[in-house]
């Protein structure tokens, strides 16, 4: 299998936790409109390269065209029914409809989040294969689980747990502020670097 090759660049890609909001709100000459203090963050992930034009979430309506496709739109959570501050949400359409994947919260801006995200059938972890080291332990379908490392420079591995397959091979040079996100549909995996767009307002 090809390994791929994942080295940070300087884009617009941050840290967002509840606690990191509100300084991220100084930043609103990137936004259309300011980050809100009690925002959520939601992204629809592109799958087979198709994004849903407009999906339900939380009670409403989002619109996504395919510039905002894998990208964090934040949202007020108090535009939202049954969201909390602070919290981060995936969305993939599937062969039923779209469904929703609740993701961890981000523990600290000081290291790195290596975010794995289970779109696909069958339970996955994330593993330094020349190890055999288990990064982010197995999760079921339409889960979502991460962990808090160091910057350094891996190779990564998603592997399938009930038959070791291998789904994809990623070497990474991690930097510090910087999230990853390895996303497994039913067959492949790949690596995106979190992002986030403009916040929506459903005001």
């Amino acid at each position: 299998m090809e390994t791929r090759r994942f080295k940070t660049n300087t884009i617009l890609s941050f840290v967002i936790s509840a606690a990191a909001t509100a300084a991220l709100a100084d930043d609103a000459a990137l936004y259309d409109t300011a980050i809100p203090a009690d925002a959520a963050f939601v992204r629809v992930l592109s799958t087979d390269g198709n994004v849903p034009l407009s999906t339900p979430f939380a009670g409403r309506q989002f619109v996504i065209g395919a510039d905002l496709a894998d990208a964090y739109i934040p949202v007020s959570a108090a535009q939202l029914s049954g969201v909390a501050a602070g919290s981060y949400f995936s969305i993939v359409a599937g062969d039923k409809g779209t469904k929703t994947i609740a993701e961890p919260p981000r523990e600290t801006a000081a290291k790195v989040h290596l975010l794995l995200v289970n779109t696909g059938p069958d339970a996955v972890r994330l593993v330094v294969p020349e190890q055999n080291l288990e990064v982010v332990a197995a999760i079921g379908a339409g889960q979502a689980a991460s962990r808090a490392v160091n910057p350094i420079d891996v190779t990564l591995a998603v592997e399938r747990v009930h038959d070791s397959a291998v789904l994809g091979v990623f070497e990474v040079s991690l930097s510090r502020g910087q999230n990853l996100s390895f996303v497994v549909d039913h067959a492949s995996a790949r690596l995106i670097e979190n992002r986030f767009g403009p916040t929506r307002s459903f005001n």
